[in-house]
């Protein structure tokens, strides 16, 4: 699900998706990278340019909810363990 753009990128949340909760950038160019939320460390040994770490902190309110609401099965079977 698109949370959020620019005119340089999007960000998504895929529902369903695995823990820990994370971001998928897309970039204009087409290259999509994943950011754990809400430390926002970008996953695989890739960086993140400042632009897009500090689109993120602007919106990482509207990010969370979204993992939150779109990933609450995977949320309460964590908890239960």
């Amino acid at each position: 699900m698109k949370v959020v753009s620019t005119k340089n990128f999007t960000l998504y949340i895929y529902p369903n998706d695995h823990p820990p909760a994370h971001c998928h950038a897309r970039y204009k160019d087409g290259s999509d990278i994943s950011i754990d939320i809400p430390l926002i460390i970008p996953r695989y040994g890739v960086t993140i340019s400042r632009e897009l770490e500090e689109f993120i902190e602007k919106n990482l309110d509207k990010l969370c909810d979204a993992w939150e609401k779109l990933n609450q099965k995977k949320i309460t079977t964590l908890k239960k363990i």
